[in-house]
């Protein structure tokens, strides 16, 4: 059966959404992008095909104006046309018939080219006319080309005097090359009379002269007329094939070139390729998910184990039995959960051992108790002999061995009060602390001796969360124990950073200074009782505001310095409400 509630099912289900699928979209798409890079080959060589043919029309476009200019540029036309525009009857006969035998020269060295040769005079009157015999009817176009016209104009006046008409044949503007220009083995070309909507030449039957609609189908035609409105590429279906077609227009003659090519004779070897990958996709795909399987299947039965020493831990069991540690994410894993249980058996032991400090602990206080009495009598002793110095009861010499005496019993005292400060076990009442309002608090009580001492406060309080739940008393005692420590270290003046960060489930409080920093030879027992780099110091701050920190479930340590300052940093980490 297949459950979601598995995670191996989910595993699979997962790879089989974003792996296999993807692995056949990316087939579809190669498969798209192939077509169109079909597509623009057929139209890259199509367009070649029709601007080939337009250079070709053109190119005998212009031998036919060639032979119309030399038809109205000659002296004999010249002649005869000037003679008629002035009305010199006289000489009219004989310049008619130099006219006459330089065309009958033309037109022996190219009729072949044309179906008849006409010279009008500015009404229109046909003057001379040459004609060609019946033997060029087969072709079918021959009387849908326009004539070419050339305008006979005065040497001098420049007055237009009549005109050259030349009929060229149909083979003369539409060579026999052109059949040879289609692209593909179903490729054609036409050319189209744009402005008649009738085919001039079409290279499967060159001697056709019919309509667009006729010689390509009515839904071809509709489907080529909406496509060349939108540009130089035509596409359209013609006899359930879909075709490809670059146009070209020639200006001069209103006539379109088409170079047409069918779309499946070249996108037939792209459909069975990838048919053949898309065959290999789905067996990939099927050997990938059947390896996949087997793999997972070994991942979460690893994971299934780790889940059974988990439960056993839960009932009590700390030597559960672990699977074989691998060198995958599973094995990590399965060591660190060995290490955590490690872990766990040892802060048991810890336990067992605090409880054991616990009773030393009672005997630390009941003894610093006896010692303190003594102190107090012997600290009250000697303040008296030291009044009795500056009074003159006792000799001026006396006065430095009692200062002395004093400062070692007040720092015994210190040290008395220290040690009952960690072994007295205190009785909080937890309630929820603001740690921005508690540092401002701290600053308050200290902002004299801060002043006094030439230190300059820098908050950077960006925690967007500063709320934990603990005892303020305690709280407040911690962060005191780290600012006097950096007032201390800043005797001639400096800073003092409060910079809080939080990540939504803790805050971070880094007190920062611009002294000489922790001694190197203190940084790993900084936090030891009795190990102070002070000359007075008592070496108990340190250890009390990490207990303080321990109890709230937090920690303390010493951290880098921030840039910018040069002293020592230490960062409390506590648990956000």
């Amino acid at each position: 059966m297949f459950h979601l509630k598995s995670l191996r099912h989910r595993v699979l289900l997962l790879f089989a959404i974003l792996a296999v699928g993807p692995l056949l979209a990316l087939g579809l798409l190669d498969d798209i992008h192939a077509r169109r890079a079909v597509e623009r080959i057929i139209v890259a060589r199509t367009d070649a095909s029709a601007r080939r043919a337009v250079e070709l029309i053109l190119d005998r476009y212009a031998l036919v104006e060639s032979d119309a200019l030399l038809l109205s540029d000659n002296a004999e036309t010249q002649g005869l046309f000037a003679l008629l525009a002035g009305g010199d009857s006289t000489r009219i006969a004989a310049a008619r018939v130099s006219a006459d035998t330089f065309v009958r020269t033309v037109w022996a060295q190219t009729g072949n080219s044309y179906r008849s040769l006409e010279l009008r005079d500015a009404r229109g009157a046909v003057l001379l006319q040459q004609t060609a015999g019946n033997d060029f009817t087969a072709y079918g176009t021959e009387d849908t080309l326009p004539p070419v016209v050339r305008p006979i104009v005065h040497a001098d006046s420049r007055e237009r005097l009549g005109n050259v008409a030349l009929h060229p044949r149909a083979s003369t503007l539409l060579p026999a090359q052109l059949s040879g220009l289609g692209f593909g083995r179903s490729g054609y070309l036409l050319v189209i009379d744009s402005s008649a909507q009738r085919v001039l030449y079409d290279s499967r039957r060159p001697g056709l002269n019919v309509s667009v609609e006729e010689a390509l189908g009515s839904a071809a035609a509709g489907g080529l007329s909406a496509s060349r409105a939108g540009g130089d590429v035509v596409r359209y279906v013609e006899r359930d094939s879909a075709r490809l077609a670059s146009a070209e227009l020639i200006v001069g003659l209103g006539w379109t070139v088409l170079s047409s090519a069918a779309i499946p004779e070249f996108t037939a070897g792209v459909t069975n390729t990838r048919i053949l990958d898309l065959a290999l996709v789905i067996a990939l795909a099927t050997g990938v998910a059947v390896a996949f399987t087997v793999l997972v299947g070994r991942t979460t039965r690893s994971l299934e184990h780790l889940t059974l020493a988990a439960g056993a831990v839960g009932r009590g069991d700390l030597a559960p039995r672990l699977p074989p540690a691998s060198e995958d994410e599973v094995g990590t894993l399965s060591r660190a959960f060995d290490q955590m249980l490690g872990r766990i058996r040892t802060m048991l032991r810890e336990i067992e051992v605090g409880r054991q400090l616990a009773v030393l602990g009672e005997f630390s206080a009941q003894l610093s108790h006896e010692i303190r009495n003594p102190l107090t009598s012997l600290k009250l002793n000697l303040q008296g002999l030291a009044r009795d110095v500056r009074r003159g009861n006792l000799p001026e010499r006396a006065g430095a061995p009692l200062d002395t005496c004093l400062r070692e019993v007040n720092r015994l005292d210190g040290v008395v009060r220290g040690v009952l400060e960690l072994a007295r076990p205190r009785s909080t009442v937890p309630v929820a602390c603001s740690v921005h309002a508690l540092l401002e608090r701290v600053v308050g009580v200290h902002t004299a001796q801060l002043e006094a001492s030439g230190i300059t406060t820098v908050r950077e309080l960006g925690a967007s969360r500063d709320m934990v739940t603990g005892d303020a008393e305690q709280l407040v005692s911690l962060f005191t124990n780290l600012v006097v420590n950096a007032i201390d270290a800043q005797p001639g003046g400096g800073r003092l950073l409060l910079r809080t960060r939080s990540d939504g489930a803790r805050i971070d409080v880094l007190v920062a200074d611009d002294g000489p920093g922790a001694p190197v030879e203190l940084a790993d027992r900084i936090f030891r009782p009795f190990v102070s780099g002070k000359p007075t110091g008592t070496g108990l701050g340190l250890p009390m505001a990490l207990n303080a920190a321990r109890e709230h479930g937090g920690s303390l340590e010493l951290a880098g310095t921030p840039e910018g300052y040069a002293g020592a940093a230490f960062r409390v980490t506590l648990p956000l409400t």
